[in-house]
């Protein structure tokens, strides 16, 4: 079985795919980059030994820039979207974006012209850019309706989302006491004996560039619960009957009011005549 290709077999190796490409005028790639908001990142060429590039032309949706290497000049800014984020490190064929945006996710071509060749060189590269994650994007709710007790048993489905959202992302729960992933997906299943401890879990949230976590106690969550699946301190729901047996005693109360004043009224018209 073949081990990984040196690094000067794998830059002669992209070298020669350049090369065919350049004859056929075919695309090379695309190469998947992963960017982070906020930072940079650099589309590094490949171009055939010994070629002379007059120009590469940075391609998004539109004509994002044109480069001529070697020149100490800036890459000249089409779009105006990449004003003051686009730079060509060292004078060289690689170009920089910077301050990156979610909006800046896409494909990405090069178009190399070279001295003496008709057919222009054609690399592609597949931006996604991603979230660095940290805690506070983390979001753990109980799902609706999901807190039930059951003879002392409190049972929770916990919900584990990004504030805001985010592509690619996975989700892994562990609990504290197993040292080890209890459930993979963004919701978990937690039984909870009431008044007793129970070690609290945690939410993993992944994507292609960074991780965070966050914990929360079932415990809390299960607070205010009593035995009986209502409030702590609460009495037991009123039941239908009881509402109408309610009613019926105010209107009685208030018809018997009601007799009780025109039986006044009568007797002290009947004195004053």
């Amino acid at each position: 079985m073949l081990g990984p290709l040196p690094p000067s077999l794998l830059f002669l190796l992209l070298a020669f795919q350049a090369v065919a490409a350049g004859a056929s005028g075919e695309e090379l790639g695309p190469v998947r980059l992963n960017g982070i908001w906020g930072e940079s990142v650099t589309f590094s060429l490949v171009v055939p030994r010994g070629s002379r590039v007059d120009s590469i032309v940075w391609i998004a949706k539109s004509t994002i820039a044109i480069v001529e290497p070697g020149k100490e000049a800036p890459p000249l800014v089409i779009d105006q979207r990449y004003r003051e984020r686009l730079r060509v490190p060292d004078g060289g064929y690689s170009l920089q974006i910077m301050d990156l945006s979610q909006e800046d996710t896409g494909t990405y071509t090069a178009q190399i012209t070279t001295e003496g060749t008709t057919e222009p060189i054609f690399q592609r590269f597949a931006l996604h850019v991603y979230k660095r994650l940290t805690e506070s994007d983390i979001n753990i709710v109980p799902g609706q309706d999901s807190v039930r007790t059951v003879n002392g048993t409190c049972n929770v489905t916990l919900n584990c989302s990004l504030l805001g959202g985010g592509e690619e992302v996975t989700y892994t729960w562990t609990q504290t006491a197993e040292s080890s992933v209890v459930s993979s997906g963004a919701s978990i299943l937690i039984s909870h004996r009431l008044r007793s401890g129970v070690s609290p879990v945690t939410c993993m949230a992944r994507n292609p560039v960074s991780s965070s976590s966050k914990s929360i106690s079932p415990q809390e969550v299960c607070e205010g619960f009593s035995s009986t699946g209502f409030p702590a301190g609460s009495s037991s729901p009123v039941t239908y009957c009881q509402v109408k047996g309610i009613l019926l005693l105010v209107v009685l109360g208030a018809l018997l009011t009601a007799i009780g004043m025109v039986h006044v009224l009568t007797r002290d018209k009947e004195r004053l005549d």
